[in-house]
Order: C-alpha cells, then structure tokens, then sequence
C-alpha cells in the first residue's frame, strides 16, 4: 500500500509542477507580467549566459524584465531541458509575420516561486521539440 501511495503523491506533484508551468506560460502569453513576477522568489536570480549582465533579488529582476525585454512582444511554451522546467521563448518579428526563437528559459522552482531564469539567447528550441517558429494566431493576429 505505501509503494501505491508514492506512487500516486509522484503523480500528484508531476500534475502540480506541469500545472504551474503551464499557468506561468499562459500568464506570460496573455501579457500579464505582473502577475507572473509575482511568482518570483524574494532571493530570485536571472541570466543570461554568456553575456556578462545578470540580476539578483526580485526588485532587479523585475526592473530589468518590465524595462527591457517584456515591452516587447513574446510567446511562451513550456519544455523540459536536463530534467529541468523550461519555456522556448518566442519573439514577435514584424519582417516574418511570425514568432522567431528568442531563447530557452530554464527555471528553478522552490516553494511553488521561481528562483533562477537562466536565458540561453542562442538555444536551437527545435531540440527541445518545440517549433521553429510559431503563426500569429489568426483570429486575434497575435
């Protein structure tokens, strides 16, 4: 009975890991980044290897993303990279009518709170099964 029961607490926590995911990809899509920075730890770090520019703490953090990149437009879907949780992130390029690949996101989560975005600007999200580019939606042309 008690090999059963963790059993079904693994599945659990992988329903609420992939649930979580998938909120913060739907938050992010829908462009309600504050909400989503709310899910930031106070002690959270963000960066962007191998650029030498990486932020700590949640006040930074949130400066540097509201300021620079999420005054753009994005798509995100969620992934996994070395077991970890991750977004292919997705750009929006005016020139191709379509969301180009922005990077891979890779997250620590601890206490349902994001911890560390590591941003690999490079990655071939294609790799990862995700889709080279994605159509704006037709019926909103996002």
């Amino acid at each position: 009975m008690a090999e059963r029961d963790t059993r079904i607490d693994r599945l659990l926590l992988g329903q609420e890991i992939t649930d979580f995911l998938y909120r913060e990809a739907e938050l992010l899509d829908e462009r309600r980044y504050r909400e989503w920075l709310d899910l930031l730890a106070d002690d959270v770090r963000y960066s962007m290897p191998p650029l030498p520019e990486w932020y700590r703490g949640v006040d930074d953090v949130r400066a540097f993303l509201l300021d620079g990149p999420l005054q753009l437009r994005w798509r995100f879907l969620p992934t996994t990279a070395n077991g970890q949780l991750a977004f292919g992130t997705y750009l929006w390029d005016e020139t191709e009518r379509s969301y180009v690949p922005g990077g891979l996101d890779i997250l620590a989560i601890r206490n349902a709170r994001v911890t560390e975005v590591t941003a690999f600007l490079t990655a071939d999200l294609t790799r990862f099964g995700l889709p080279a580019r994605i159509a704006p939606d037709p019926l909103s042309g996002a």
